[in-house]
Parts: C-alpha cells; sequence; structure tokens
C-alpha cells in the first residue's frame, strides 16, 4: 500500500473511502476524528505553507488568493519588483485577519499530489467516475478570523485539518446539485438554521456534498487545514457526450414543438436510451478524465536510472490506475495525464501493466522484439508510470 493510500485509509477510519462512498457520498456530511493517529508528515504545515507562497513565481495568475468575506487575487502591493509575493506584505494583511489561500497545492507539493492520486485511484475501485482531477486548496487563518461567509461550494469537498483548530457551522439549508457558486453569500436568517457545529484539530477530516451551505472560523489559535476538491461526473456530462456522438439527437426540433405535455419529445427519449453512441461516449468520459489527470511526481534519481532489461521486474508506481481501449485499429493505454497507442495486438500486454503486481519485458505476451518490450517498459519508468521492483518493494 503506498504512503497515499496508508493516508486515506487513516483519514477515513473506521468506515474507510468505500464506506464514505456507501453511506455518504452525494448525500449527508461525515466527520471523522482521527487526531494524533493520523501521520501527516506527507502533508503541508505552515512552514511549508510559507515556503510554497513566497516561491510562486506568477502567484497573480490563479494560485494565490486573500480572503476575507471574498476571495480576490494579490495586487500590485503584495508584489515585490520581480512579481514575487512580497512577504512582509502578505504578512500585514495577514495579521490584520485575511486568511491566505494557495490553490493546486498538489502540483507543487509531492505529499499532497500523492493523496490526491491515492483518492483518485480509490474512488474508481469504489466505482465512482470523477469528472477531472483532485485538487487541493491550502488555507492558512490567523486567529480570531473568518475567511468565506456563509456560502456552497458547487462541487464536494473534503477537508483535512493540518495544524491548530477550525470551528466549522453547517446549515440547514440545502442547494441540490448546483452547477455553479453563489454569486453573493447568504445571509444568516437565510441559511435554514444551524444544523451542526464542529471543531477541526489537526488530523481529522470533514467530507461536505456539494450544496451544503457552512463557514469556517478561529478562535484563539491559527489554522492550517486542506480542501480537496471533488467533481464527480454527471448525468449531464454523459448526455453532453452522447449528443455530441449522435448525430440523431443533435436534429432540430420540429416545427411547432413543445407542447406542455411533452408528447413531441417522446421519440427523441427513446432515441437518447436507446442511442449506440452511450457506451463510447462513457469510454470517452474515462479517458477525458485520465488525460486530465496530473502526471506522476518523477523520482529523478530513479529516471537516471532506467537502465531495464528483460528480466527486470518494474510495478505501477503508487496511486497510479488506468484501462485499455481497443479500437479498430489500435490498443491505448491510458494513464493520468497520458496515453500510449500501440498495434491491436498489444492490448493484452497493456491490461498485464495494469493488471499484475510486477512485470518484466519477457513477461509481455506480443510478438514483437525483445528490445521494443524493453523500450516500452523504460518510457514508462522514465515517466513515473513504473518504479523499480517487486510488489512490496
Amino acid at each position: 500500500m503506498s504512503a497515499g493510500e496508508t493516508l486515506v485509509d487513516a483519514l477515513l477510519a473506521p468506515i474507510g473511502l468505500a464506506g464514505l462512498v456507501r453511506d455518504h457520498w452525494g448525500r449527508t456530511p461525515f466527520l471523522a476524528r482521527r487526531g494524533d493517529s493520523v501521520p501527516l508528515f506527507e502533508l503541508p504545515d505552515v512552514a511549508a505553507f510559507r515556503d510554497l507562497l513566497l516561491t510562486l513565481a506568477a502567484p497573480a495568475q490563479g494560485w494565490f488568493s486573500l480572503v476575507r468575506v471574498r476571495g480576490r487575487p494579490p495586487g500590485p502591493s503584495h508584489l515585490n519588483a520581480d512579481g514575487w509575493v512580497d512577504g512582509a506584505a502578505v504578512w500585514q494583511e495577514y495579521r490584520a485577519g485575511t486568511s491566505l489561500l494557495l490553490n493546486q497545492v498538489q502540483r507543487r507539493h509531492a505529499g499532497t499530489a500523492r493523496l490526491c492520486r491515492a483518492l483518485e485511484r480509490g474512488f474508481t475501485r469504489a466505482g465512482v467516475r470523477l469528472g477531472r482531477h483532485i485538487g487541493g486548496n491550502l488555507y492558512l487563518s490567523p486567529p480570531d478570523s473568518q475567511g468565506f461567509s456563509i456560502h456552497y461550494d458547487p462541487h464536494d469537498v473534503l477537508v483535512v485539518q493540518l495544524a491548530g483548530r477550525k470551528h466549522w457551522r453547517l446549515y440547514g439549508r440545502r442547494f441540490d446539485n448546483p452547477a455553479r457558486p453563489l454569486a453573493e453569500p447568504v445571509a444568516a436568517e437565510d441559511a435554514g438554521g444551524l444544523a451542526a457545529e464542529i471543531a477541526l484539530d489537526p488530523g481529522d477530516c470533514l467530507y461536505l456534498p456539494s450544496g451544503t451551505l457552512h463557514e469556517a472560523c478561529t478562535h484563539d489559535s491559527q489554522s492550517l487545514h486542506l480542501t480537496l476538491i471533488l467533481e464527480p461526473l454527471s448525468w449531464g456530462d454523459l448526455l453532453r457526450e452522447v449528443v455530441e456522438a449522435d448525430p440523431a439527437l443533435r436534429d432540430r426540433l420540429p416545427a411547432g414543438s413543445g407542447r406542455d405535455d411533452g408528447a413531441d419529445f417522446a421519440g427523441m427519449i427513446e432515441r437518447l436510451r436507446q442511442s449506440p453512441a452511450i457506451r463510447p461516449a462513457m469510454a470517452a468520459l474515462r479517458a477525458r478524465l485520465l488525460a486530465r489527470l496530473d502526471r506522476p511526481v518523477v523520482d529523478f534519481s530513479q529516471a537516471a536510472a532506467a537502465d531495464i532489461s528483460a528480466d527486470t521486474e518494474l510495478r505501477l508506481a503508487p496511486g497510479i490506475f488506468g484501462f485499455v481501449a481497443e479500437e479498430e485499429d489500435r490498443a491505448i493505454l491510458h494513464l493520468p495525464g497520458a496515453h500510449f497507442a500501440a498495434a491491436p495486438a498489444m492490448a493484452e500486454s497493456f491490461r498485464m501493466i495494469l493488471e499484475r503486481k510486477g512485470v518484466r519485458a519477457c513477461d509481455l505476451p506480443v510478438n514483437a522484439p525483445v528490445e521494443e518490450k524493453i523500450g516500452l517498459l523504460r518510457s514508462l519508468l522514465e515517466d513515473g508510470y513504473l518504479v523499480p521492483g517487486a510488489p512490496g518493494a
């Protein structure tokens, strides 16, 4: 089990990711109090937050926000002459009660990337189809402060408390499957009454379905937490893909259509139900998800030593998953952030790479020169999809 998968199990114990999907996914909040039993060393601490902030070369391009009721990008006064974050100016904002937000931390912090990749793999195993990669946003809040006011997120979130304590209020009003964020915060009197108050300590984990009204604040300590963004595929995503692939569903409405009884649309609804594009659409959505996922964090020392032979045993890198698509003239191995296409005869070899716990070039069941088999595995090793060694190494 990878470090990311171990952390997922620890954060969501005792029910685990499968229990979260079975009992709460898309329906009800869930709180896992794990405290000191969770190994948070893989995730950022306050010192790491500072380093990630001060090394931003283009902070105004969506990587960093200042949050007080609403989020706003850094202005010229928050940047130095070279366009980097001015630590002193941001510190003044922080002391005045402003929370600091780093977006897409998984692209810049290896431990966060491993956690996101383990969650992506775990959700896939649990039958959840995601619409995009899992992103991690890191919030540092000063004592006695509040970032965003009452709001909902148009996606599910998993909150991991990393340092200090943060107080969350959940409200009774629920917005079903919202497509976008609210234009304005919700007033307390319109939030449906207080449903729960929760104080998160380091190691605690809180799941909130999309549309859950909430707010969070600090009292006597600063707080650092990681919010993981979970965006599952929807029926709308599938319908858009099917309509794109099936010309009959793009036919114009007949003149005079739109009667109140809906009878005009019965034939088209039946066409949609029987559309031959549904299965290819699901495959296209799976492929698109994998293409949008972050590529592995490559171990450069390992990649530099990618001198392998036909007998060198390799295995999937922690958290890596994928699928094999077979088309008339090619087989495609879909992996996070990339795909590899080859002749149709390679389909079984691609499946072996994904499904076996260890694989060698000499084991690949395809009639090809061994140098080509070695070249394929070397490429996957250098790109971080495979790692040396038998299972458990």
